[in-house]
């Protein structure tokens, strides 16, 4: 699994509002030694814990293992009460998962030569951390953010599989206490992780909008569905990125007959919960708002594809306001020789695009109507 550029994207802050944590992070308590067989044990479980310190670190930071202040003793309580071992030391936690697949790919790899596909097509869509994906955005790294006394969002990481690539992005448990202090006081630990997760969905949906369009100005036309949920992300220290959230994810991407994307059921669940969670800080009457790139639209399927719950919630990558990607959505043309499905795909997106139109700098989803 490799870190890729957009996650550079996540040094803004998310539009859901925080508040603290109560609780004290968990900790380790060690019997006293009892001749060489105690003492053995005693070391082998400090090395044992001392592995899954450096393994959260990876994942998260290291403000997880050592909080220094008491935002970040907000944020490791709950990193680590979302966040799982296995006794061999995987890492399960919640995260958002995005599939994104290049469309008509098994016909180009069977009329065009592999070094035209590498360079017009390979190229662009694997690389995402080329200049095309930087540009726009802060020239920092994230230890120059922190220095500069920003904390960097979540990283996104990649997963090449054959023309598909996973992406994968936590939720942003330190950057949720850091406004803890300036919200209401009558929150739990359920708000504060449900903003959380929300906040992941959202994040990696403007990463996946801005894939898809920076991909459509070079004619590559991409299919991307975005999920929520539980993942093995770590197997003995080695990258994952297994369960029920990728298969969902990679499910629906296929099932869309468009260029674009989607969030699931579970992505549009922890849509919802951040939704309730706001209010529930906010009072009933509040109506959270989410960036143009997330439009309410009814998305387009194929044939005998199980039907969507409302509300369906599509990527706006024609017309969204995604930072570094300022230009111009590049829009397939319909063509008289062309397959039927493919007909059928080019005409929902310029259905799509139309629809796109006149989108507000904000958007609201109606969660009444599910």
């Amino acid at each position: 699994m490799e870190n890729s550029s957009p996650a550079s994207e996540g040094a803004g802050r998310p539009h859901s509002p925080r508040r603290r944590v109560d609780g004290a992070s968990g900790r380790l308590e060690h019997k006293k030694p009892a001749g060489n067989r105690m003492v053995l044990q005693h070391g082998q479980k400090s090395a044992f814990m001392t592995r899954r310190d450096e393994i959260l670190n990876e994942w998260a930071g290291p403000w997880v293992t050592n909080p220094k202040s008491d935002e970040d003793r907000a944020a490791s309580s709950l990193a680590k009460s979302a966040i799982k071992f296995t006794k061999a030391d995987s890492l399960i936690s919640p995260v958002a998962v995005a599939a994104i697949d290049i469309l008509g790919m098994k016909a180009l790899l069977k009329t065009k030569p592999l070094e035209e596909i590498a360079e017009r097509f390979a190229e662009p869509f694997y690389n995402l951390d080329g200049p095309a994906y930087r540009a726009g955005l802060p020239p920092f790294s994230g230890e120059q953010l922190e220095r500069m006394g920003y904390r960097p969002g979540a990283a996104i990481y990649s997963v090449v599989i054959s023309d598909t690539i996973l992406l994968v992005r936590r939720p942003d448990w330190e950057n949720t206490s850091l406004f803890s202090r300036a919200h209401l006081t009558n929150g739990t630990v359920a708000i504060d992780a449900a903003i959380a997760e929300a906040d992941a969905v959202v994040w990696l949906a403007q990463c996946v909008s801005k894939v898809i369009r920076i991909n459509s100005f070079y004619g590559i036309r991409l299919r991307s569905a975005i999920s929520f949920g539980d993942c093995i992300v770590s197997v003995r220290g080695g990258p994952a990125c297994l369960g029920e959230p990728t298969a969902e994810a990679s499910r629906w991407e296929r099932q869309q007959e468009w260029i674009g994307g989607m969030l699931t059921p579970s992505a549009i669940a922890a849509l919802r919960r951040g939704a309730k969670a706001a209010k529930q800080l906010n009072g009933a009457d509040f109506q959270p708002e989410y960036a143009n790139f997330l439009v309410q639209y009814a998305i387009p399927l194929k044939p005998g594809c199980e039907a969507l719950s409302e509300p369906q919630i599509a990527l706006n990558w024609i017309k969204g306001l995604i930072p570094g990607a300022m230009w111009k959505a590049n829009m397939p043309t319909e063509e008289d020789d062309a397959p039927e499905d493919v007909k059928r795909k080019v005409a929902n997106t310029i259905s799509f695009a139309k629809h796109c139109e006149n989108t507000g700098f904000d958007t609201t989803i109606d969660w009444d109507i599910g």
